[in-house]
């Protein structure tokens, strides 16, 4: 199994660098051939989220259905993938972050009975809990 860089998915995804994008096109391609796994961490999926909304202005729901597409392939094995389908539909249900839907998921996957946080876009998520001061 070889892991992947988030970069790789972004120009697999976005396919902005011709060359690029047919490097990390043959790469996915002889590892489906080989029927070897591509293993994909969370930093990466959050990486590619912020990458897809922040860099290529991918609305809320395009980066929602490329974090699925990731989710669902069958040649990727996504680290913490119950908890990155958990963190996607905080996603989509909310206005946080991508990686504060994963931050307050893995906390409570970790036994945490809440993350507390001065961000007010995360008190409706599970998990979140927040202190005196917060912004709206």
């Amino acid at each position: 199994m070889k892991g992947v860089d988030t970069n790789v998915l972004v120009r697999y995804i976005t396919k902005d660098e011709p060359k690029q994008e047919r490097a990390a096109y043959r790469f996915l391609d002889s590892a489906r051939t080989r029927s070897e796994p591509i293993l994909v961490n969370v930093i990466v999926l959050c990486e590619l989220v912020w990458e897809l909304g922040r860099t290529y202005e991918y609305s809320r729901d395009e980066v929602a259905a490329v974090i699925e597409r990731v989710l669902t392939t069958e040649q990727i094995v996504v680290e913490d993938a119950g908890l990155a389908w958990l963190a996607l539909s905080d996603f989509k249900a909310s206005r946080a972050d991508y990686a504060d839907c994963l931050i307050g998921r893995k906390n409570l996957g970790l036994g945490c009975d809440a993350t507390v946080t001065f961000d007010g876009r995360l008190k409706s998520l599970a998990g979140f809990t927040p202190l005196p001061g917060t912004r709206p």
